[in-house]
């Protein structure tokens, strides 16, 4: 007798403690987790309260089954209560727990398509960032290069060249950019005297799209003043030069090509590229 006094009390602070913390929740639990806990406590507690219900009263549950299967002309009121009773706390406390469940699968849906569009939004920001600094960059570079040519033509080398070497090593810097800025530089290095490295420049400069002709040009140029027997590799560039729309006036005005001009192979590549033209 009392140990089954003392189960049914046990049961009882179970039930009161269940749903007590299923109604409040627990202290610095976030709002999401506090809906599962409450509804996880609140089906054990209902559990609970069902099986101490019938424990309770058992005989009038029994009796109340039979009658359903057997009914009677006078129905008990009582055990009718109680079995509703039952029925509805179950009832309740399972539609909890599965709304819950519902809405937690519907919520992790939601977030991760959340997700995913956050992602490709911050994907497109950064493209867009790096379209913007990449433009900024670019523009800084062309300010830099027409700077340092004005600093060349004014006779400043050292401060030209010290404003376009840093550029050569960026990656980032389109090619036809660097192209411009190995012709200044070249300019530089020719006007300094260094011609060897004047030539590496123009060389590079050509190399790189869109292939001026100018820089063509300016090649035939230092080569005739470092080595005037490098005569075909000079005619071959100052052929191509014209053929890329260089203009004989240039050519005869420039005083690189002064010595040049009086080669016998010089007036007859000007000949023949004059009957071409013809």
């Amino acid at each position: 007798m009392w140990v089954a006094l003392i189960i049914l009390l046990v049961i009882g602070c179970g039930v009161v403690g269940g749903l007590a913390q299923a109604l409040v929740g627990q202290p610095g639990q976030s709002s999401h987790g506090q809906l599962g806990s409450r509804a996880e406590r609140a089906f054990i507690g209902g559990v609970t309260a069902v099986v101490a219900v019938g424990v309770l009263s058992q005989v009038a549950l029994l009796d109340h089954v039979k009658k359903l299967f057997a009914p009677t002309d006078t129905p008990d009121v009582f055990q009718s209560l109680v079995l509703v009773a039952s029925v509805a706390v179950v009832a309740g406390f399972l539609g909890q727990t599965l709304l819950y469940r519902l809405a937690e699968r519907l919520l992790s849906g939601f977030n991760l398509r959340l997700e995913e569009v956050e992602e490709q939004v911050a994907m497109e920001r950064k493209t867009m960032e790096a379209k913007i600094a990449l433009d900024r960059k670019i523009r800084d570079v062309d300010y830099r290069i027409s700077r340092a040519s004005t600093a060349v033509g004014e006779g400043h080398l050292e401060v030209g060249i010290q404003l376009l070497e840093p550029i050569l090593s960026d990656s980032e810097v389109p090619q036809s950019f660097l192209a411009r800025v190995h012709g200044v530089i070249a300019n530089a290095k020719k006007k300094s005297g260094l011609l060897d490295e004047a030539l590496n420049h123009v060389d590079e400069a050509h190399r790189l799209p869109p292939n001026d002709y100018r820089f063509l040009f300016n090649r035939a140029c230092y080569r005739w003043l470092i080595n005037d027997d490098a005569i075909d590799e000079v005619l071959r560039d100052l052929r191509q030069s014209i053929e890329k729309g260089l203009s004989f006036d240039a050519i005869e005005r420039d005083d690189d090509l002064a010595t040049l001009r009086k080669h016998e192979r010089f007036r007859e590549l000007m000949v023949n590229e004059t009957k071409d033209g013809v």
